[in-house]
């Protein structure tokens, strides 16, 4: 099917790759279309959603805002979030004490009590969040240590669309075009956390902004005209 198709549309390089190399379909016949994203260059309000959504989670503006969000009992991001708790926490509270992890999403695991056990550690649970994106604008890094699961991260790229500093393990940033997310996204090696939490520190000390190649090559609106252009 695939090598009959006139065009094959494939979320991220390695599949394209994958497509040509394995199953003999033409490589003009493999068209690279990323998962999309709304903005088209970096939003001006990032700080003042900072400030709306430190008031709302009663946190404090001043200090850098980490942020993890996903399904949480979703197996991938369970063990992520138990990296944060287990192996983040205990760094950052020696190399960075004034941080602050809120954490997002539905269907926490009871074990992990809302995160109440946490609070003293300054992590926080938002529970299910209706405007994801503010919150993700609102944040100085978020933090991806996924170690398992496939596919595009979209919340890797909707982090950086929103002009928000990304740290990922080398399994968090799989089909993310590296070379166009700049300053933006920092990858670390997978459970190498004394490197995950070196790079949280210089991600919240940057203050680039998302370059506009990554809005280039990510924003539907340059997408949808590449496949009109075929």
């Amino acid at each position: 099917v695939l090598r009959r198709a006139r065009y094959v549309l494939c979320i991220s390089e390695e599949d394209r790759q994958q497509i040509i190399q394995t199953l003999g379909v033409k490589a003009e016949q493999c068209v690279l279309v990323p998962y999309g994203v709304m903005q088209v260059a970096p939003p001006a309000d990032k700080a003042a959603t900072k400030a709306a959504v430190c008031e709302q989670y009663g946190l404090d503006t001043d200090k850098p805002l980490l942020f993890f969000n996903g399904l949480l009992d979703y197996a991938p991001n369970t063990q992520a979030l138990q990296i944060i708790l287990e192996q983040l926490v205990p760094r950052l509270q020696q190399q960075m004490p004034a941080y602050q992890v809120l954490v997002a999403g539905r269907r926490l695991p009871e074990r992990f009590q809302n995160l109440f056990p946490w609070n003293s550690k300054h992590v926080f649970y938002a529970g299910f969040v209706d405007d994801i994106d503010a919150v993700t604008r609102a944040a100085d890094v978020l933090l991806n240590p996924v170690l398992t699961g496939g596919g595009v991260k979209t919340k890797l790229l909707e982090a950086i669309a929103n002009n928000t500093t990304v740290v990922a393990t080398e399994s968090g940033a799989t089909g993310a075009n590296r070379s166009v997310c700049g300053e933006k996204l920092y990858v670390v090696p997978d459970g190498d956390w004394d490197a995950f939490v070196t790079a949280v520190k210089k991600a919240c000390a940057t203050t680039a902004t998302t370059p506009a190649a990554f809005y280039d090559t990510y924003s539907w609106p340059h997408i949808a005209a590449k496949v009109a252009a075929l």
